[in-house]
């Protein structure tokens, strides 16, 4: 892949194969195709984590236990891809849109800000991705 000023250039010296798709590096894909980029690492992870949500949504868990669930196992997964590419807003709307879902079983049954609150104030400490990313 050329970078910088170069990088529209189709040259291919020195006898290199050169790549015409993405490359995958540390499992994050990169091109300069803005819709590759976006399909192979963020709709790839929203993937993920609908069939992770699914997995644990026919567990009878505790809130707390849903709540350890999005904090331990959903939120990692997107962690590393966001501190690489810039987030499509839409992205961590669907997201939190899904954490939300998984926490209630459908519609919320409180406000998000109560279960984002602190223990001590009646929260569960959850993670409000759009609050926390503003």
């Amino acid at each position: 892949m050329w970078i910088g000023s170069s990088r529209q250039n189709k040259a291919k010296p020195l006898a290199i194969k050169w790549p015409d798709e993405p490359i995958k590096a540390l499992g994050v894909y990169y091109s300069y195709d803005p819709e590759l980029l976006h399909d192979n690492n963020f709709i790839e992870k929203l993937d993920g984590i609908k069939n992770l949500i699914n997995i644990w949504s026919s567990r009878s868990l505790s809130i707390y236990g849903e709540v350890t669930v999005i904090k331990s196992l959903i939120i990692p997964k997107f962690v590393y891809i966001t501190s690489l590419l810039p987030t499509p807003k839409n992205i961590i709307k669907e997201l939190n849109r899904l954490l939300f879902r998984f926490l209630w079983k459908g519609v919320d049954k409180t406000t998000r800000l109560s279960v984002v609150n602190e223990y001590e104030k009646g929260g569960f400490k959850t993670i409000d991705i759009l609050r926390d990313n503003d």
